[in-house]
């Protein structure tokens, strides 16, 4: 079996006297994908923020194993910067060096159909191509054990 990278077990969390978790579980192995599903409204994003430690839980515990990218409903991107200075910028932000991080970041682009040459910052591209600007820069913390190594 391989190695645990995320483990969330007996997760809770209530917003006022409105339960929104009740004693959610999961556990995502490396090389895993998953895939947290439900209805409008019923915590799915509450979910996947208290396992990314953007919120607290008030119930429940959340290990991380390793690197675990989030990438969020809403894309969280510099306007003003270009594709490759996200990726230098997120790079730094894990100790990965500019031209490695570029690297990388162009590499995932490349897997999701999009080249990223081009004067574009992130405020001129698409909703979609955003959320792959989003989606690598999830995954960038990692590169050397990315799903998406070749």
């Amino acid at each position: 079996m391989a190695t645990v990278r995320l483990q969330a077990r007996g997760i809770a969390k209530r917003y006022g006297r409105r339960s929104v978790l009740n004693g959610v579980d999961l556990t995502v192995h490396a090389g895993q994908v998953a895939a947290v599903v439900g209805a409008n409204g019923t915590g799915k994003s509450t979910f996947l923020k208290i396992c990314a430690g953007l919120v607290g839980a008030d119930e429940g515990t959340v290990t991380i194993g390793g690197t675990v990218g989030y990438c969020p409903q809403q894309a969280g991107l510099f306007q003003f910067l270009r594709p490759d200075e996200h990726f230098e910028l997120f790079g730094a932000a894990r100790s990965t060096g500019r031209t490695a991080s570029r690297r990388a970041g162009r590499r995932m682009a490349r897997m999701l159909s999009w080249d990223t040459s081009g004067p574009a910052t992130a405020r001129h591209l698409s909703g979609g191509t955003q959320q792959k600007l989003n989606l690598v820069l999830a995954a960038l913390g990692d590169p050397a054990r990315c799903c998406w190594s070749a």
